[in-house]
């Protein structure tokens, strides 16, 4: 019947000391409440009578410690428990904090999410913020959500994604507050105020909230009528047993303790084979050395996926690992906690809180050069087509399409990668209410223009102009015919390619200029204007090589074109089909519009040069987004077997039923089509969104470029 600490000390054994508790053998008061609810027809008024009961014995628990100068700063349902005698009792000081009158207020940011004051949660970030002991009455307050509703508010979001929101949005209420007396809202409002300096202690709340405010009398019908629901639950199905202490750790290579869970119940079968490891955040000590090791562990088990919250952390393996696959892909078309962790989980879980939630979702993929992000685009691309197509090997053939034109045209070589994308790439993939794929937008943004004009050193220009020197350099019978047999001879010639690196020697690419356009070809696009591509493109390639002459003239300004560039610039008017004068004026002069009139200027040489170097990069920036444009009619037109089906849209999603196949958007022989329609607009469907970013990047020479990537990965 002992209860306190004593030592234990003999002559074979080292000092212990041990701990001796009460034993609360009817629980946690938030699992109570629930197995009351499941097996009696609970009153309402009932309910509010425990719960009242319940917060009362807790705010006095909060008095007392307050007044002896501790925060116990971890309330919640689960650390509240009911003796036999049906008493209650506030358990569990492991991250409490002492305050005295020297030090009245803390700055440690700890606790559980949930239930974690604003200011608390601040201190993680502002450093120079403190807080008091009232952080408890906030504690107390969601726990009289808790136990009003049956669980916290935001119990839906990862518990990483709670401390964002918290400070964020107001204060949080019961679901249905006409359901509940005044007095309970009311006591609910005063312990919720955001600013914790107007916060009441517990002691003013015991004195002044009606709610909580009432004699012994009332305390012992309030006690008795708990153990009178308590003692009708069946002993059958619902039996409350004496929850299981059990110290559950684990010791990382330091022999230290990093996660801690004094109270485990009703543990699954299978719960031991889950590594916490898993997912990191879930982990109580984490620091850098400790994240470094765990990831390391992983790495060498071949567990490249690791999550971090909400975030999933991906290592790229640099070899082939047989866990892309079709069977793995159906594993992961259902959330599961033993599952390792994946990028196709994520895709799943994505596409659930769309179809759940009716609201944009969006996959945010960063990383540095060659960290495997475009491999993981095209996963999640892959998971999402099983799961909102069903045969999904179309949708994915025409991705794969979209992915080689992309990277002709977009990926180029750098120090760190040799096929390192210069774009950023957001792809949003548009459903119906029941979930199946309507069609595919991408978009583009942040491409690096200068890489036309500045490929030197150890990087290259993009891929699509090594596969066109390739091909015409090397294949004298010039079989396509696409380009004029002057300019091809041209290609042969000369071989001082500026804006591919000096004195480009010919060697074959991996890419086949051949297999482009025919890959041009099976998106619709005319021979007429595969012949543009191509004059475009070769042009920019001769650009580079005009270069300019002052004239000889004593002190007359401005340049020319240089003779010995001549034959390129005449293959550039020829290609794209300009006139000589006014293209030699585009070159070496320049207007400026002053009071209405318009002053021509000549250029000097470095002017001549700037403009020809803008007219190469502007020239592929239009060419690139005339290619995002042939992409997006593309889907828009080739994804006609996933019309809209025009319903109700208040109905809400049964997605068990489509799973079922009793829904189905696909018209069947007999329907009535005029029920079924394509809409250009996005009214009414749900998005994912994949976001390809760059990593953060530094080089011997910074363009803007740089500059835009990596204020954008620093946001």
């Amino acid at each position: 019947d002992f209860i306190g600490i004593f030592g234990d000390c003999d002559a074979f054994h080292a000092q212990r000391i041990w701990f001796v508790m009460e034993l609360c053998s009817i629980g946690p008061i938030s699992r109570l409440f629930k197995e009351i609810g499941k097996e009696n027809e609970l009153k309402q008024s009932d309910k509010e009578k425990l719960i009242a009961y319940a917060l009362r014995s807790t705010l006095q628990a909060l008095k007392y410690l307050h007044r002896s100068g501790i925060m116990h700063r971890d309330v919640k349902g689960s650390h509240i428990l009911v003796t036999e005698d049906y008493d209650i009792k506030l358990i569990d000081f492991g991250v409490a904090g002492l305050f005295s009158k020297e030090r009245p207020k803390r700055n440690s940011s700890v606790g559980t999410s949930l239930w974690m004051a604003p200011e608390v949660i601040a201190c993680a970030n502002q450093f120079d913020y403190l807080f008091d002991e009232r952080c408890d009455i906030w504690s107390l307050g969601i726990t009289a959500i808790e136990l009003g509703d049956g669980e916290a508010p935001l119990a839906n979001l990862h518990p990483t994604k709670v401390l964002f929101e918290v400070p964020r949005r107001p204060p949080p209420t019961l679901k249905d507050v006409t359901e509940w007396s005044e007095n309970y809202s009311v006591f609910i409002a005063a312990c919720l105020i955001k600013d914790y300096e107007q916060r009441p202690t517990a002691e003013r709340l015991l004195t002044e909230q009606d709610f909580v405010n009432f004699d012994d009398a009332t305390v012992k019908a309030y006690r008795d009528l708990l153990r009178n629901y308590h003692q009708k639950l069946s002993t059958s199905n619902v039996k409350s047993k004496a929850v299981e202490l059990e110290l559950s750790t684990v010791i990382n290579d330091d022999n230290d303790v990093i996660n801690k869970n004094p109270w485990i119940a009703n543990i699954s079968k299978s719960a031991h084979l889950i590594d916490p490891e898993n997912n990191l955040a879930n982990l109580d000590h984490l620091n850098a050395q400790r994240l470094i090791q765990s990831i390391r562990r992983r790495f060498n088990k071949s567990l490249i996926y690791t999550y971090i919250g909400d975030v999933l952390l991906a290592i790229n393996p640099k070899q082939y690992l047989p866990i892309d696959n079709l069977n793995f892909q159906l594993k992961y078309l259902k959330v599961r906690q033993d599952l390792l962790p994946h990028v196709f989980a994520i895709a799943t879980k994505v596409y659930n809180q769309m179809m759940i939630n009716h609201q944009p979702q969006c996959i945010i993929l960063s990383g540095e050069s060659g960290s495997g992000k475009t491999h993981a685009a095209q996963n999640l691309i892959s998971e999402l087509a099983l799961l909102g197509f069903g045969e999904q090997q179309a949708l994915e053939n025409r991705l794969v399409t979209m992915n080689l034109l992309l990277e002709s045209f977009g990926n180029a070589q750098t120090a760190l990668n040799n096929n390192s994308s210069r774009f950023g790439k957001l792809l949003d993939i548009f459903f119906s209410e029941y979930g199946t794929i309507v069609y595919v937008q991408l978009s583009e943004f942040l491409l690096e223009k200068t890489r036309v004009v500045l490929a030197s050193g150890n990087t290259r220009n993009f891929h699509i102009f090594y596969a066109i020197l390739s091909h015409f350099l090397r294949d004298h019978s010039n079989p396509c015919q696409l380009i004029d047999q002057e300019s091809f001879e041209l290609l042969k010639k000369y071989k001082d390619y500026t804006y591919l690196g000096n004195n480009y020697d010919g060697t074959l690419t991996s890419l086949s200029l051949i297999d482009l356009f025919q890959i041009l070809k099976e998106l619709n696009v005319t021979d007429d204007e595969q012949a543009s591509i191509l004059a475009i493109l070769t042009s920019i390639i001769h650009l580079g090589n005009v270069s300019f002459q002052a004239h000889t003239e004593i002190n007359e300004p401005g340049c020319s074109i240089d003779e010995k560039s001549l034959p390129h610039f005449n293959a550039i008017r020829r290609l794209l089909k300009i006139d000589n004068e006014q293209f030699t004026q585009s070159l070496c002069q320049s207007s400026l519009m002053t009071r209405g009139e318009t002053v021509t200027k000549l250029n000097t040489i470095a002017e001549a040069q700037q403009t020809r170097d803008a007219m190469a990069k502007s020239l592929y920036s239009r060419l690139f987004d005339w290619i995002i444009f042939v992409l997006n009619r593309y889907f828009r037109t080739e994804l006609t077997y996933q019309p809209k089906l025009v319903i109700d849209p208040r109905k809400r999603y049964d997605k068990d039923a489509y799973h079922n196949g009793q829904l189905s958007i696909r018209p069947k022989q007999g329907d009535d089509m005029n029920k079924f329609k394509r809409e250009d607009s996005n009214d009414g469907l749900c998005s994912i969104s994949i976001l390809d970013l760059f990593g953060f990047e530094t080089f011997d020479y910074n363009s803007y470029e740089q500059l835009c990537i990596n204020i954008a990965n620093e946001q």
